[in-house]
């Protein structure tokens, strides 16, 4: 245990750089993606700058894509290094093919090492990775996987570097994780760590080895959207020109009633409306009072009044006029605020009432 250490803000101001005494003394977060150590894969510890306490180990970072520093677990209490213990470590990877059914189970271990039951081959092909790193978050991480592999027949077939220039590892997803090991090719005290994950990206083939670009799995983000994403919930705005509905036929006045008592969290009718749910994912604008000016979206609508989705500014009083706009569930049919009970079925616009693609030339 470490004992406190008692300086004024001052004496600490003396010893810490601006940023650190900010962090360190007074719980602030320095920006993401500009600390020293965000980015940082050197081998080493982390230790606290006020007192020297080791925090966090290099073993255990990890690139989280926040921007920074991330550890799966603290320093150990009981550093197995200072207790003079040796801790062996590999890399192990999952190569699973698009058809769904094939895995590779493959190490970077000096022989064939078994994880939780699996089996994964050591010695071929002989892999290297580079490190892996996030410049900003909209830049998809990315790692290099060179296998060192040879001409002899891979599972009963071609060489693995045949059936690689056939698309074998097309559409293939990689699970990078490592292992731990308290004496050689014992798994079970320790187990693995899951390391980075993403597709198969492009290949570069020679005479002795291929080099496979992984990308993470965040790229699959990367695609062109269209225009229009059509779905079950109707894409139109309630009331919008899509919709053609008009705004007025659905808004009605009222004022706060009196029968419960208003707050900020509930708005009491003057009139029970016939149907009072319809009002539900509508709004509520005050034109008097207190909160004249202000409007909230309603996240329920009983007999007793509405529940507006925020508080209001203030308690609104009896009296106070405000008008109050249906919702619309965006459905099709099967409730009082579909586009069937308001005879709007043909500006309905979602799966499967989809319009039929147009071309042009």
């Amino acid at each position: 245990m470490v004992n406190k250490i008692e300086k004024t803000d001052a004496e600490w101001k003396q010893e810490l750089s601006p940023e650190e005494f900010a962090v360190a003394r007074k719980k602030g977060t320095e920006r993401a993606f500009t600390g020293r150590y965000w980015n940082n894969h050197e081998a080493g510890t982390y230790r606290c700058v006020c007192c020297g306490t080791t925090l966090f180990r290099s073993d255990e970072k990890f690139d989280s894509g926040t921007g920074w520093p991330s550890f799966w677990a603290p320093a150990a209490e009981e550093d197995p290094f200072k207790l003079g213990l040796t801790l062996y470590s590999a890399d192990v990877y999952q190569i699973a093919l698009v058809d769904g059914t094939t895995v590779l189970y493959w190490t970077t271990w000096n022989r064939d090492l078994e994880v939780a039951g699996q089996a994964y081959t050591a010695g071929f092909p002989v892999l290297k990775r580079s490190k892996w790193s996030v410049v900003n978050t909209m830049q998809v991480a990315t790692m290099d996987l060179i296998m060192g592999i040879n001409n002899n027949s891979f599972q009963g077939g071609a060489s693995l570097k045949t059936q690689m220039y056939n698309g074998l590892f097309d559409g293939a997803t990689v699970l990078l994780s490592r292992a731990y090991m308290r004496t050689p090719n014992d798994t079970s005290t320790f187990g693995t760590i899951d390391l980075f994950g993403g597709d198969v990206g492009a290949l570069d083939i020679t005479g002795i080895s291929v080099s496979a670009k992984i990308k993470a799995k965040s790229n699959r983000l990367d695609m062109n959207t269209p225009r229009n994403i059509f779905k079950v919930p109707c894409i139109h705005g309630f009331c919008d020109d899509g919709c053609t509905l008009s705004r007025a036929a659905f808004t009605t006045s009222h004022t706060v009633g009196s029968s419960l008592a208003p707050s900020r969290f509930f708005v009491p009718w003057d009139s029970v409306p016939a149907d009072p749910t319809v009002y539900r994912g509508g709004t509520v604008a005050f034109q008097s009072g207190g909160n004249s000016g202000s409007r909230r979206m309603i996240a329920e609508a009983d007999s007793n009044g509405v529940y507006p989705v925020y508080p209001l500014p203030y308690a609104p009083v009896a009296g106070d006029n405000c008008t109050y706009f249906e919702g619309c569930d965006k459905l099709r049919s099967g409730s009082t605020q579909s586009c069937t009970a308001r005879s709007n079925t043909q500006h309905y616009r979602g799966f499967k009432y989809v319009p039929p693609p147009l071309s042009a030339t």
